[in-house]
């Protein structure tokens, strides 16, 4: 430091002149006065030489290590570590936290929903002549009021709608053979072909989903007055 170096070449000049004093004014009275008058202050310079080192000492002492640095709280990171280490009042260089990891919040994946898987129906068809006309076989869904159809060739005997969605369901074909064709429906009495029933109101049936149903055959063309058989839609 400054101050001691100071001290030091002061008082190697003093010591200087204390030495030269005493070769040249040995036996003088006024030569005594100087020389107690130095080492005097020969005395009051290592005092304070003394004073300097002891404060050093003291300021390079480390502190207490068993003081716990702050902390703070982060609601974002409940379970980690503060993201943030607090400003040391005052600084203090001889004591060192430890620094705080950067806060990363666990990202939680949400799920992609998925849509429900979709059903199908298929069946028989047939028409009360030597040949099969070409036709539009409509499911209604009885719950939603949407319909879903697909359309045949001549003389095809069989038939399949897919995509259907899970849900309640009405089948009636209709002959594809211009203005005022007949339409034919799953009936009741037609699903067990005629022998458990003649009810002849068309027969509700759930789809479940993912579901492919079978034996779902439009093939009654014989509907009762007032039935509750739709007319086929005009799209």
């Amino acid at each position: 430091m400054k101050p001691k170096k100071s001290l030091i070449f002061i008082f190697f000049i003093l010591t200087s002149l204390l030495l030269s004093s005493c070769n040249l004014i040995k036996g003088n009275n006024t030569q005594d006065g100087i020389v107690e008058t130095l080492s005097s202050m020969y005395v009051q310079l290592t005092m304070q030489s003394m004073e300097l080192n002891r404060l050093e000492t003291q300021v390079a002492m480390p502190k207490d290590p068993s003081q716990p640095c702050p902390e703070v709280s982060n609601p974002e990171c409940p379970t980690l570590l503060p993201p943030e280490c607090p400003t040391p009042l005052p600084p203090e260089p001889t004591r060192i936290c430890p620094a705080c990891p950067a806060c990363v919040p666990t990202i939680v994946a949400t799920p992609t929903p998925t849509e429900a898987p979709l059903g199908s129906i298929s069946g028989s068809l047939n028409y009360p002549s030597e040949f099969i006309p070409a036709q539009r076989v409509v499911a209604y869904n009885t719950r939603t009021g949407y319909y879903y159809w697909v359309t045949t060739g001549e003389n095809y005997s069989t038939y399949k709608i897919t995509g259907l969605p899970a849900g309640w369901y009405k089948v009636v074909s209709y002959a594809q053979m211009g203005d005022d064709s007949p339409a034919a429906g799953y009936t009741i009495a037609g699903a067990c072909n005629y022998t458990c029933s003649s009810d002849r109101s068309l027969k509700e049936f759930e789809l479940k989903e993912g579901e492919h149903k079978t034996g779902i055959n439009p093939t009654d063309w014989f509907p009762p007055e007032g039935s509750d058989w739709p007319p086929e839609p005009k799209n």
